[in-house]
């Protein structure tokens, strides 16, 4: 199928999306759902749209924090790119939508260039998992894990 322009994509996209959202509002009726939303979230332990809701509203702050400390290491990472390259920019400089993705993965090549088997590994073995979760334990809970045949202190 070819398509001149963008125009016409997007009526189809436009059509195709149409016929999916009158799928779920016939489906979700069927099962006396209010919403398709409603029909998923039955049953799950967030219940309802409007508990999901509330549990994105307390997750917004922390999110958004989040977010924000990224952007701030793109950014950092950007102003490096451009001084590496000699373009001077100033250490916070603003990076435009268009640039994000790009940015994004030039991280993500950072870290696929670590040597996973020697970083990671050491952690999905089964004397490393122990201890850091005896580790963890230690540190949160003041709990230590012991072997099997010692004695309770």
């Amino acid at each position: 199928m070819y398509f001149q322009g963008l125009a016409p994509l997007l009526l189809l996209q436009q059509r195709v999306l149409a016929v999916i959202l009158n799928l779920r509002r016939r489906l979700a009726a069927e099962h006396g759902a209010a919403s398709y939303a409603g029909l998923i979230l039955c049953g799950s332990c967030l219940g309802s749209p409007a508990s999901a809701a509330a549990l994105l509203a307390q997750l917004q702050p922390v999110l958004s924090q989040h977010a924000a400390a990224e952007l701030a290491e793109l950014q950092q990472l950007a102003a490096r790119r451009a001084r590496a390259a000699g373009r001077w920019v100033e250490a916070a400089a603003e990076l435009d939508p268009w640039d994000l993705a790009y940015a994004t993965q030039d991280v993500a090549q950072q870290l696929s260039d670590l040597d996973w088997a020697r970083d990671v590994a050491p952690y999905f073995t089964l004397p490393g998992l122990t201890e850091r979760i005896d580790g963890l334990l230690a540190a949160t809970c003041g709990l230590r894990l012991l072997p099997a045949d010692s004695a309770a202190p």
